[in-house]
């Protein structure tokens, strides 16, 4: 919006509406939190260096040999071989699940209600993968990027952090946490993710379209 309004174009003619998860994501029945929650990771991990840095494989390694005890689940996507076997090998108390189909990523989220997902990316247009670990309960705490900072309310449904060691903190403060306070941090997390399901969008969309089409037939 703000390159638009950069270059003259009037706010009045800026409609911003985002995307939609899909359907499956929501079919999932509410669950209860598990007493040793695991960190998470969802998304596209890439395979060149640039995209490497770009997801933040650094951060993730860095918060998961800090937590060696916690069990970790990397569900990511990357042709890179080499880096599943090394993170399997040498990250204590993980798993890599490579290049899974996404319709098949609730049932393996399905007993992590409750646990941490981790968005370690320097940069995201919007971060889809926040959205989706969301809808299952898990808790994100990520850096301001993509959408995050419009709809994370940290401490309410996740955590915004703008460094390794307040994300450590606040990772360490959700291990000890309760079962009843990440419960509501899980259902908070849920129902944020709702507002992104695709009949919500699509009403969003058509009230754009209305709006353009009577301000153009006014015109005529």
């Amino acid at each position: 919006k703000q390159d638009l309004l950069g270059v003259g174009v009037p706010e009045e003619n800026i409609h911003i509406v985002p995307n939609a998860i899909e359907d499956y994501w929501f079919e999932r029945k509410p669950a209860e939190v598990l007493d040793r929650p695991s960190l998470v990771y969802l998304g596209r991990i890439g395979t060149d260096v640039f995209t490497l840095k770009l997801k933040g494989l650094d951060r993730l390694i860095d918060y998961y040999q800090h937590f060696q005890n916690t069990p970790k689940h990397t569900i990511g996507i990357t042709m890179n071989n080499r880096l599943v076997d090394w993170c399997n090998r040498k990250i204590p108390n993980h798993h890599f699940y490579p290049n899974i189909k996404k319709e098949h990523i609730p049932d393996l989220l399905e007993d992590k209600y409750g646990s941490i997902l981790l968005v370690t990316s320097r940069y995201e247009g919007f971060s889809l993968s926040l959205v989706e670990g969301m809808s299952q309960g898990l808790i994100p705490v990520i850096y301001p990027v993509g959408i995050a900072p419009e709809i994370i309310k940290s401490g309410k449904n996740g955590f915004l952090i703008t460094s390794q060691a307040e994300g450590k903190a606040v990772i360490g403060r959700l291990l000890r946490m309760p079962k009843g306070r990440r419960q509501r941090l899980a259902q908070s997390a849920q129902a944020t993710a709702r507002e992104f399901n695709s009949k919500t969008i699509g009403r969003r969309l058509l009230e754009v379209y209305g709006k353009t089409l009577k301000k153009q037939s006014l015109a005529i």
